[in-house]
């Protein structure tokens, strides 16, 4: 029996950013620089950003739903709408809306993403807000990557981050069954609430397993307040700085040599699922996702399981 394992690890806080002296202004001031992010004052209410189209959206049926929904642009219409959130993967560049009750929420996403916010409405709002984003994650395959960017919070109630790598799956998904997909990653509780000056967080997610199609990454806000991230950071780890734990699992080269799903993904090596008792030759890139029954051929001609396991290790790396 082949075994896949991922390592996860939690995200680390680094130090607070430094902050400016001189007298506050009235709102708070965000600067961000080359070197670090600096608030002048308190951290100030999100606030939108003038002719976003998304704020055009009709939220009217956001209201009075428990159901995750998503603002999605529509490329036939060349316009935004809101629909059922199901996790679509869009251009990187692309600051997703979702959550429960986005009406109760205003979003700022400046031109260049580099500094972006949830707000709520009102601190008695019982709704939850993220923006995110999604990528491809096949260039990343078999490495270590950590995800770095500043948070700040004002009168936060809960904020979250996540990091998570998503499988390609036909099937439908839904609130009940959000996590499914899921491969490596996940959700992480940010420890910060009420006001919060800026730190830097950083997750590690890896190895990268060659089952995931897309990365996404995002910041998740409820319970009222205000919520800031800026400058998000994508990053492969070098080999040097990998612990010795981290270097026993696959990855890397030695991985996409070996790890049957990398082979059939980018060598066409054969790779089975079952139809009843059958085993039935996959397509060249059909999808492969957890839960699916899958063989690989061994090098005495025999078939042997692919046990796939999401393993969730928690833990603190220094760099």
């Amino acid at each position: 029996m082949l075994r896949l394992t991922l390592l996860v690890v939690a995200p680390l806080l680094a130090a607070p950013l430094a902050q400016q002296s001189g007298p506050p202004p009235g709102k708070g001031h965000l600067v961000l620089d080359e070197e670090a992010i600096v608030v002048t004052g308190t951290v100030p209410r999100c606030w939108p950003r003038a002719d976003d189209p998304q704020d055009a959206v009709d939220l009217g049926a956001s209201t009075g739903t428990r159901h995750r929904q998503l603002i999605w642009r529509d490329a036939a219409a060349a316009r935004y709408a809101l629909v059922p959130d199901h996790f679509p993967t869009a251009a990187p560049t692309l600051w997703q809306r979702a959550g429960v009750r986005l009406k109760d929420f205003v979003f700022r996403v400046p031109e260049d993403g580099e500094k972006v916010c949830i707000g709520a409405r009102s601190r008695l709002g019982g709704g939850v807000a993220q923006l995110r984003r999604g990528f491809d994650a096949r260039p990343y395959w078999g490495k270590y990557m950590i995800l770095t960017a500043d948070v700040a919070a004002r009168k936060a109630g809960r904020v979250d981050m996540w990091i998570a790598a998503g499988a390609e799956d036909p099937r439908p998904i839904d609130d009940a069954n959000l996590g499914r997909d899921i491969v490596a990653g996940g959700f992480k509780q940010v420890p910060i609430s009420g006001d919060f000056a800026w730190k830097r967080v950083r997750f590690l997610i890896g190895p990268m397993p060659c089952m995931a199609a897309q990365i996404s990454y995002g910041i998740q806000l409820q319970d009222g307040g205000d919520a800031w991230l800026a400058r998000p950071r994508f990053t492969e780890v070098p080999e040097e700085q990998l612990s010795p734990s981290m270097r026993r699992v696959l990855h890397g080269a030695a991985m996409l040599r070996s790890d049957p799903i990398c082979r059939y993904r980018l060598q066409n090596a054969p790779l089975y699922t079952f139809r009843g008792k059958r085993a039935v030759l996959l397509a060249p890139g059909s999808p492969v996702y957890p839960g699916m029954r899958i063989s690989a051929r061994q090098p005495n001609g025999s078939l042997s399981g692919v046990d796939y396991r999401n393993r969730f290790a928690p833990g603190i790396i220094e760099f």
